[in-house]
């Protein structure tokens, strides 16, 4: 009950404001946990709290976000997931004739999260993919190079690929060159602060543990390690991934019987847990 009740308030915490990009993420989140328990009334609360929150900062019952949230909460349960979904789709139309363009990372970002969130038997994954690589294939070729463009574009198409795709040979390409980006923009820190860069490089070190893990059992482990060493040498953010990266590697120890690690990594564990309180 206590980690389901921190889980609740994380949601609350990151929505600084009415105009925050988070509340469409959140929504959906609350409506995941209202269809396991089939209770939606924490995502009737947090429509609530939003409207007051809305009410608080414009003091204007005619205001038009106000008017929204408020009718948002008189909705049943399928009229408002179905006017979420279409607020969030024309969020993307406007955004794409804002910016002229159908292959900008963040339209491709926000239409790899429509399908996944709300539309989830959506056919044109060939489509997506290739603005993808056709963005990519942009990115490589700009004169100066920009590492950190080329993670985020590498992010995005890798992330889509191994969660929606499920394509592993692409997933696998493109996992290893976002490390081998990522290596490149972390090799000349001696500290490490959570970033993009240091998320992408936790995303494609536990995604290519798992990966290997279904061909050559033996390759996973290392990934695992090599970004925990790295990650435990960071500011608390980057230490609470290590901790949960350890996790998943003595999960790997114990599927590969190699339960004489087990100890150790428990103890390691313990002592960042320690270093976050």
């Amino acid at each position: 009950m206590e980690e389901a009740a921190e889980s609740l308030n994380s949601v609350f915490r990151k929505v600084k404001s009415v105009n925050d990009g988070e509340i469409l993420a959140s929504c959906y989140y609350l409506n995941q946990i209202g269809e396991m328990i089939n209770d939606y009334s924490h995502l009737y609360d947090f429509l609530r709290w939003l409207y007051k929150l809305a009410w608080e900062e414009l003091r204007s019952s005619t205001a038009s976000i106000v008017r929204l949230l408020h009718a948002l909460c008189q909705m049943s349960h399928d009229t408002l997931m179905y006017t979420l979904r279409i607020g969030y789709l024309r969020s993307i139309h406007c955004l794409q004739m804002v910016v002229r363009s159908t292959h900008h990372l963040t339209i491709l970002s926000m239409w790899v999260n429509y399908v996944k969130h709300w539309n989830k038997h959506e056919t044109h994954h060939d489509v997506l993919a290739a603005k993808y690589d056709q963005l990519l294939r942009e990115t490589r070729n700009r004169d100066p190079p920009d590492l950190k463009q080329e993670i985020a574009v590498l992010h995005g198409f890798s992330y889509f690929s191994y969660y929606s795709l499920k394509n592993d040979t692409l997933s696998m390409r493109l996992l290893v060159e976002m490390l081998d980006k990522c290596g490149q923009f972390l090799e000349d820190k001696n500290e490490y602060e959570w970033s993009f860069e240091t998320q992408a490089f936790a995303f494609a070190s536990k995604a290519t543990a798992m990966l290997f893990e279904k061909k050559a059992s033996h390759l996973a482990g290392s990934y695992l390690e090599k970004a925990i060493l790295i990650l435990e040498r960071g500011d608390r953010e980057c230490r609470t991934r290590a901790v949960a990266l350890i996790e998943e590697l003595i999960l790997w120890c114990e599927r590969t019987e190699r339960h004489n690690q087990v100890e150790s990594l428990r103890e390691k564990q313990n002592f960042l847990l320690c270093s976050l309180l």
